[in-house]
């Protein structure tokens, strides 16, 4: 075994091991344990009130992308048909040589060319953002949905038993202390 090793052997031994159980160390917290449940499931509440408005901006970002797209394509498809496509064009890209005649020339791209480009990277990131949308329901907003579900449902539930346990508990102690009062009365008429 090397140094290191058993350094961290003894360093970890030295550490007292606690172990606590609700019988012997929790059981007259009840209350407290209540509160810290309530405020960790109010803070998924809230989380998932944020996830939920998260999505619905998303989802409404990309209906106005959707919208703003398609209203343009209608625009777009009626104005190229007026107009001279080679009227507008750009120059854009490196030069490409010329096969018959080996000389560089340019290329031309038209207007109309550019602007389909343009609503295509539109359509793909309304597309993404709606993919996104979907994998935000699916992976975060339903899992959270079932297990807040869950989780308070079954807290409700322990808690009322717990409450009903620690009524029980108190009505026999109080029970056990008027014995042991009747025991020591007799006790003491007896002698």
């Amino acid at each position: 075994m090397s140094e290191s090793e058993s350094a961290i052997e003894t360093t970890s031994s030295k550490v007292p091991e606690i172990v606590y159980t609700y019988e012997t160390h929790m059981w007259d917290k009840l209350p407290e344990i209540q509160n810290n449940a309530v405020s960790g499931a109010k803070m998924l509440k809230e989380f998932q009130n944020m996830c939920n408005n998260y999505n619905s901006a998303l989802t409404k970002f990309a209906s106005e992308l959707h919208k703003c797209n398609d209203q343009f394509q209608k625009y777009a498809n009626g104005a190229f048909k007026k107009v001279d496509q080679n009227y507008f064009g750009i120059k854009i890209g490196q030069n490409k040589p010329d096969e018959k005649k080996k000389e560089p020339k340019d290329q031309i791209i038209p207007l109309q060319d550019s602007v389909e480009a343009m609503l295509s990277g539109l359509q793909n990131i309304s597309s993404l953002v709606e993919e996104r949308v979907l994998v935000i329901v699916h992976d975060v907003i339903e899992p959270l949905d079932m297990y807040l579900k869950h989780n308070l449902d079954q807290n409700n539930d322990n808690f009322e038993k717990a409450k009903e346990m620690l009524h029980d508990l108190h009505e026999q102690r109080i029970k056990h202390n008027e014995c042991k009062l009747q025991f020591q009365n007799c006790n003491v008429t007896c002698e």
